[in-house]
């Protein structure tokens, strides 16, 4: 009886966060290629470019309108494809790789896109654990679920910008605040 209970809620867990995954992806690559990276709608274009700047060696000064950090974690992960692209034979080198971005945009906007997805899909597995420490199992579910579906979180995982990233490190101090010195 209890080794079905404990199957139970792992595959309703696992459906959860492959829904919760689902909606995230859908749209990630919406608008791409021909997507106008000076859009002043989103800013993506701004906060990827400013990624590639930190990748060429230099320190993002930027303004309290974007995110340092996550400016840092779009050029760690922009890195990481160069990496692979160059092992890979894609890129010859670091010129190669920059061009492409300014030859088709759809690779860098689908990494920064990706992170701002995994920190929506965090931010959900951290609301389910922050509702359920304060309110009990029904109520991490409640919320969890909640979180998952609210369109402006879904909508805001599915672009290159640090709102997500902002609501899952929000969760996480919440997280350490309950959890006592």
């Amino acid at each position: 009886m209890r080794k079905t209970g404990v199957r139970r809620a792992v595959g309703w867990t696992l459906l959860v966060i492959a829904v919760c995954i689902g909606v995230r992806t859908l749209q990630l690559g919406s608008g791409l290629p021909s997507i106008n990276r000076f859009n002043w709608e989103t800013d993506e274009g701004t906060v990827i470019q400013n990624a590639l700047v930190v990748g060429s060696g230099r320190w993002y000064q930027g303004n309290f309108n974007n995110s340092h950090f996550y400016v840092y974690v779009l050029a760690l992960v922009f890195g990481l494809a160069y990496v692979l692209g160059h092992l890979a034979g894609l890129f010859t080198g670091t010129v190669d790789f920059v061009v492409s971005y300014w030859t088709d945009p759809t690779l860098f906007y689908l990494l920064a896109r990706g992170v701002s997805a995994l920190a929506g899909l965090a931010t959900v597995v951290l609301t389910y654990k922050l509702a359920r420490r304060m309110y009990g199992e029904r109520a991490g579910w409640i919320a969890g679920a909640l979180m998952a579906f609210l369109p402006i979180h879904v909508v805001m995982s599915q672009q290159a910008q640090m709102d997500v990233f902002a609501a899952m490190f929000s969760t996480v101090a919440l997280l350490a605040l309950l959890s006592g010195p």
